[in-house]
């Protein structure tokens, strides 16, 4: 029974001497995609974030030592990229009179930017010592919205018609794309939801009574994209196909190249600044 007080009473006293801290800031700097298909390229964008954090330290009674603790919150922003590359889709089809067509779509020089917004929630430790401060961990993000904006040159549609044995190109029977130059922009299926693993690094200046403000750098990569595809993978795809080339039913979507890859995680670096409050 005396053992069992002194461990209540030493952790009460731990308990005691920890520290609580909330902030609010915002982080921006530079996006791009992590994680590309192959024939895929990514360059950067732009990244843009509000935080509202809450940090736990669980010992601050050695003062001559790191004080550690573990740090949560809130995050809403905006990242971006561009993108870029070739397609080739394959796909099959039926016309009117149930014949299968065997479809090969091929566009060059397919250039999107693509943008996101997330919600995040971190799960991070976090040292600070005499000013500077180190925090690293996770980062769970759920995308709330997705967009893009599109070109694609030099689009050809090729059907094969298994039965006869007759291959068609850019036919207006099977499907052909006029302009030498398709723009499409739209909302993108977006992931559900990604892990990013990260962190950043600073100085924080404390203001005599006041505030201390936190300055310093920050990196988070995309390691986990649980990607969902739309039920239409081609980015070009054909439908209503018509028997009569002069009036033909036949028409073409250009959908986003997004729709063509299987992830699409982004990374992000840049600076950020924090208002801590205890």
């Amino acid at each position: 029974m005396l053992l069992l007080s002194v461990i209540c009473a030493h952790a009460a006293s731990r308990f005691n001497q920890a520290m609580h801290q909330f902030g609010v800031g915002a982080r921006g700097g530079v996006s791009s995609i992590s994680t590309p298909d192959a024939g895929i390229k990514g360059s950067m964008g732009f990244a843009a974030r509000l935080d509202a954090e809450y940090t736990y330290y669980f010992d601050r009674s050695h003062v001559r030592y790191p004080f550690l603790g573990f740090r949560t919150g809130l995050s809403l922003g905006y990242c971006s990229a561009n993108i870029s590359g070739s397609i080739k889709d394959q796909y099959s089809a039926y016309d009117t009179e149930g014949d299968r067509l065997d479809y090969t779509v091929t566009a060059e020089n397919v250039k999107a930017q693509v943008s996101q917004v997330q919600l995040q929630i971190p799960a991070m430790f976090s040292f600070l010592f005499n000013g500077l401060y180190f925090n690293a961990g996770v980062r769970m993000a759920f995308p709330l919205a997705g967009m893009y904006n599109q070109t694609a040159d030099d689009i050809h549609i090729t059907a094969y018609y298994a039965k006869y044995g007759v291959t068609l190109v850019d036919e207006p029977f099977t499907g052909r794309v006029d302009d030498y130059t398709v723009k499409s922009s739209g909302s993108w299926n977006t992931p559900k939801f990604q892990l990013f693993a990260g962190g950043d690094v600073g100085y924080e200046i404390k203001i005599k009574n006041g505030p201390g403000i936190g300055v310093g750098v920050y990196f988070d990569y995309c390691v986990y994209n649980a990607f969902s595809r739309n039920s239409v993978n081609s980015m070009v795809y054909v439908h209503c196909i018509g028997e009569n080339p002069k009036a033909p039913a036949a028409t073409v979507d250009v959908l986003s190249v997004t729709n063509s890859v299987s992830s699409l995680g982004f990374w992000e670096a840049g600076l950020k600044v924090t208002v801590n409050f205890r």
